[in-house]
């Protein structure tokens, strides 16, 4: 038994298979979440702030998302049978599931205040700005370059590795966009705009290269058996199409939600003083 998906090149079929390393993983990543979260409403509470809540909705996708993204079949046809699954993969852990867990966090739990333990003050100085896009940048790039995927596929703890870094760089990232106020203030949404543009240019070089390529250029999927949907150029060219066309619509939607948040804020100054009696 695999305890996690990984290139094993044997025939395709759809009889299901255990991960068990996956659901480790996934309930380990619920159980730590549901510790972040209620931690920050205890300290909120004691405050005396009510408002300061888990978003059930957005917690529980960015789960599904995650656990979808790893396991059977998705897990298990990325690994090594389909670039297009594999490219899935990456839109899910990367790009879908970290804005919905962020999201459903209470803000205190992922505010900015310098403090804390090693690993939190690290988390902090990489969800700046600037750390945050190029790390972004720069995993995403190198797990799409033939010769690391060739080489980490075939291996559990590789594949492991490339699922991990999709997820803690796309953490990451979108806590730089999403994270609230925190030391040294923070940028308005339509600034925060200019935070996508280095990941729309990355994606750009890597569909068009995947798209236009005369011949396949993972070596993975070109040898991998075949499964009987599309053939293995056929196969890299719907995987650049998945990302050039299914990446921006999540990313715009995330900043579509971060900039009516920001529009709401400004708002409430105003209402408070629309609401305030005159003076006598």
């Amino acid at each position: 038994m695999q305890w996690w998906c990984s290139a094993e090149g044997q025939a395709w079929t759809w009889e299901w298979r255990a991960y068990p390393g996956v659901w480790v993983f996934v309930a380990l990543s619920a159980l730590a979440y549901y510790r972040l979260a209620s931690n920050a409403m205890r300290e909120t509470a004691a405050d005396g702030v009510e408002t300061d809540r888990v978003r059930l909705g957005p917690a529980i996708g960015g789960i599904v998302l995650l656990w979808a993204g790893l396991d059977w079949p998705l897990g298990a046809l990325g690994a090594g049978y389909l670039a297009s699954v594999h490219m899935l993969q990456y839109l899910l852990l990367a790009l879908a599931a970290p804005p919905l867990l962020l999201i459903g966090l209470p803000a205190r739990a992922i505010h900015r205040d310098g403090t804390g333990r090693w690993p939190r003050r690290l988390a902090i100085a990489l969800s700046r700005p600037i750390p945050a896009v190029v790390l972004f940048v720069v995993v995403t790039a190198v797990t799409h370059i033939p010769m690391v995927v060739d080489r980490v596929m075939p291996s559990q703890l590789g594949s492991f590795a490339l699922d991990l870094s999709w997820l803690v760089a796309g953490l990451l990232f979108w806590w730089s966009v999403i994270g609230p106020t925190g030391p040294g203030g923070n940028h308005p949404a339509p600034v925060k705009l200019l935070y996508l543009f280095p990941v729309i240019l990355t994606h750009t070089v890597i569909a068009v290269y995947m798209v236009f390529a005369r011949f396949p250029i993972y070596a993975t999927y070109e040898l991998a058996p075949p499964i009987g949907i599309v053939t293995a150029l056929g196969d890299q060219q719907l995987a650049g199409g998945l990302m050039w066309v299914g990446g921006a619509p999540i990313m715009w939607g995330v900043m579509a939600f971060v900039f009516y948040r920001w529009s709401r804020a400004e708002m409430e100054p105003l209402d408070e003083i629309a609401i305030s009696p005159p003076p006598i």
